[in-house]
């Protein structure tokens, strides 16, 4: 056999017997950091599956109106998409921009008359925008139809909240007067 061979293996042996060692030393350490880390990641999905329902109980019981809220919600969707559009169609458009300069048309040259690199920041700064408006519609998009799943199926989802994360009455009273911001909202016994 060649010597890269024995020398591979001897190499390989010498790392292996290094981590086994790092290993037994650390589990203890790595068992408690990860033990940690699995109840603050909990208490986090607990505090904020409490926060959503805060905000959905009171649209649920009338005290604000939820039709309402879901139209303006899907209203800032709306445009959040049309200026995701729109700073893509001026991005495409000041980029084809120099393909135009051989047109002979009334407007579209005099009006894009501009220095190149000033062109390309343009360019850029319609994609940013247009990237970040189009991100913003669909995080809007996505929690506003899971306010509207919440509350169409209001009754399952209290149910299965209330089996899984077992609220107190003084904990759901605390977070909604948290979440109306001290407005007086208190809910009926």
């Amino acid at each position: 056999m060649d010597w890269v061979f024995w020398s591979g293996i001897v190499i390989g042996a010498a790392l292996s017997f290094a981590a086994s060692l790092v290993a037994n030393i650390c589990t203890d350490r790595l068992q408690q950091y990860l033990l940690r880390y699995k109840t603050s990641y909990s208490d986090k999905k607990r505090n904020k599956a409490l926060k959503f329902y805060a905000h959905i109980l009171p649209l649920t019981k009338g005290y604000q109106d939820k039709y309402i809220f879901l139209v303006l919600s899907a209203k800032n969707v709306i445009i959040l998409y049309l200026i995701s559009i729109m700073g893509a169609v001026m991005a495409m458009f000041v980029r084809i921009s120099p393909l135009l300069d051989s047109y002979d048309g009334p407007v579209i040259q005099s009006a894009l008359e501009f220095p190149s690199s000033g062109r390309k920041y343009l360019v850029l700064a319609s994609a940013l925008l247009s990237l970040f408006s189009f991100l913003l519609a669909g995080f809007v998009n996505r929690r506003t139809r899971r306010i509207a799943r919440a509350l169409m199926n209001f009754d399952e989802y209290e149910k299965d909240l209330m089996q899984r994360w077992q609220f107190t009455e003084s904990e759901i009273e605390e977070a909604v007067r948290r979440s109306s911001g001290e407005k007086g909202i208190a809910l009926e016994a």
